[in-house]
């Protein structure tokens, strides 16, 4: 019981370890992708003022 009950606490704190890798990832990807659009809205911008 006792063997089994640290297992699942490893088996848990991998699982986290890996979901907050996932979660960073995902925040890295949305940064990028709205500095992506931030920059097209900015050069649309510009081009719409000439």
């Amino acid at each position: 019981m006792k063997l089994s009950s640290v297992f699942n606490l490893h088996h848990f704190l991998e699982l986290r370890r890996n979901l907050l890798f996932h979660l960073k990832n995902l925040f890295l990807a949305v940064d990028l992708v709205t500095q992506k659009n931030s920059d097209s809205l900015e050069g649309k911008i510009q081009s719409s003022d000439r």
